[in-house]
């Protein structure tokens, strides 16, 4: 049996305070598109990540945290499996359980 990696391309809608005591200055839907190194920093101020899982077995050094294991987060919502051009993907929603 081939073993299927899920490889996670990112898009995170967060809702955060720059800074202390700047009241003025909040971001509510705000995109970001990084590597790994901005998603590991990132990840604990986001209540909403927008995830696309690809389907398929990856040669990759480093990979998104898989939220489905993770007792924090759950299943807003989630597409079906799509394919194209041979690759499978599916969107998943996640939500920070508070």
């Amino acid at each position: 049996m081939q073993k299927t990696t899920q490889i996670f391309c990112v898009l995170f809608c967060m809702a955060f305070l720059f800074g202390k005591g700047v009241n003025s200055i909040m971001i509510y839907d705000a995109i970001v598109i990084g590597g790994a190194s901005v998603y590991m920093a990132l990840l604990g101020r986001c209540d909403r990540v927008c995830v696309t899982k690809v389907l398929a077995d990856a040669d990759a050094d480093s990979f998104f945290p898989r939220l489905d294991d993770n007792p924090d987060w759950g299943v807003a919502s989630e597409s079906e499996v799509f394919e194209e051009n041979g690759l499978k993907f599916q969107f998943v929603d996640y939500v920070r359980n508070h």
